[in-house]
């Protein structure tokens, strides 16, 4: 028990003094002895392991405090890499990123709606890419999916646009690659990269809600991502918002999905576009629309065009609304492809939203727009990585 016990110790200033030097640009040992409230001898000999493991390095001398000018050590970024693998977007991507969340390569697979077996054999594909592409260590594999995910055992669990049920993902990826796996849904792991890179970075409590073709959200608390009793927290892509509404691929009508989803406010655009030929003059008549096409005639104030764009608004304000209401968060983020119809589309969703909250909590409540762009998965997948194998940021 007590040797049990001197390990749980060393392991917890391993990491204390790792984490100390992670949150710094570049620190002193005294400075993290200073912090960490461990000794200067501990942290000496910590942080002389941590430099043999190629984790820290010395990065030159700092300023002198009245005595000899103090050593300064920082992170060495790029000493593991971290394979990581979005899946939320059609053909999926890829990317290598450091330690400091920044993308060295990527992997694109196109527009092609991999599904079953062969969005499978799409991630091995884009995995076995960036294991060329690299010959650093890697630290591991984090992927961001849609559906479902039982994140201690790895399972996707349900991602009906995958067509994947029960499916081990964890399993399959650790066997093939040997290499340790974290698996999350990516609303989850969106959630995460705002904690660990984005302009909120260490606000402890915040809620990102997740929109493109599927919407979700991901909520962080104290730090740490909210999965659930039973993983699917934030799960607000089908719940119904709508009477009379659409079929949804999970069989239920009217879901947020299919009011204020991407793939909806497209489909609704062609109808336009099929009953009022020229609807969207700017859309290219030979290309399939896209949501900058909507984003130039909602700005030019297209009546149609507007009510398309007011519609989806008022279902995201709502569910959004929902979520204060229910968590009482000051920080709401909102993240995806939906992003690219821009401030005025977030302005209508503020709008509704707050019509529908007790006055004295929205006056507290930031709805923004997020700041990490088309690679919050990614980047979220890198963090999810970072925080299971190095307990960072």
């Amino acid at each position: 028990m007590k040797k049990a016990t001197r390990q749980f110790t060393k392991n917890h200033n391993i990491t204390l003094v790792l984490k100390t030097i992670f949150q710094q640009t570049a620190v002193s040992r005294a400075e993290v002895a200073r912090i960490t409230r461990l000794t200067r001898t501990t942290v000496s000999d910590i942080v002389g392991a941590l430099i043999e493991e190629g984790l820290v390095h010395e990065v030159g001398v700092g300023e002198s405090l009245g005595g000899k000018r103090p050593m300064l050590v920082a992170i060495e970024k790029d000493a593991r890499v971290i394979l990581c693998m979005d899946l939320s977007r059609r053909g999926f991507r890829g990317a290598l990123v450091n330690l400091r969340g920044e993308i060295l390569e990527r992997t694109n697979g196109g527009r092609e709606h991999y599904r079953g077996e062969a969005a499978l054999q799409q991630v091995f594909a884009q995995l076995d890419n960036l294991v060329e592409k690299t010959s650093q260590p890697i630290l591991g594999i984090g992927i961001g999916t849609p559906g479902l995910i039982d994140t201690r055992e790895g399972v996707v669990r349900r991602a009906v646009n995958l067509d994947w049920n029960d499916l081990p993902l964890k399993k399959i990826l650790s066997e093939r690659y040997h290499l340790p796996v974290h698996v999350a849904n990516d609303s989850h792991v969106a959630a995460l990269a705002e904690y660990s890179y984005g302009e909120l970075r260490d606000v402890p409590n915040l809620v990102v809600v997740k929109a493109g073709e599927g919407i979700g959200s991901g909520i962080v608390l104290g730090g740490k991502i909210f999965y659930g009793d039973g993983f699917a927290a934030g799960e607000i892509g089908h719940l119904v918002v709508g009477d009379n509404g659409l079929l949804c691929t999970c069989g239920n009508y009217g879901c947020l999905e299919t009011e204020a989803g991407t793939r909806a406010i497209l489909q609704r655009a062609a109808n336009l576009v099929e009953q009022h030929p020229g609807v969207l003059p700017q859309a290219n008549p030979n290309a399939k629309l896209n949501l900058e096409d909507v984003h130039q005639a909602f700005l030019a104030g297209v009546p149609q065009v507007t009510e398309l764009v007011s519609a989806a608004a008022r279902a995201l304000g709502v569910a959004i609304a929902n979520l204060i209401g229910v968590l009482d968060m000051q920080q709401v983020i909102l993240s995806g492809e939906i992003t690219e119809l821009g401030e005025p589309f977030l302005d209508l969703v503020r709008q509704q939203a707050r019509r529908r909250v007790l006055s004295d909590m929205v006056e507290n409540t930031t709805l923004r727009l997020s700041s990490l762009g088309a690679d919050h998965v990614l980047l979220g997948a890198s963090a999810l990585v970072l925080s299971q194998e190095l307990e960072l940021p």
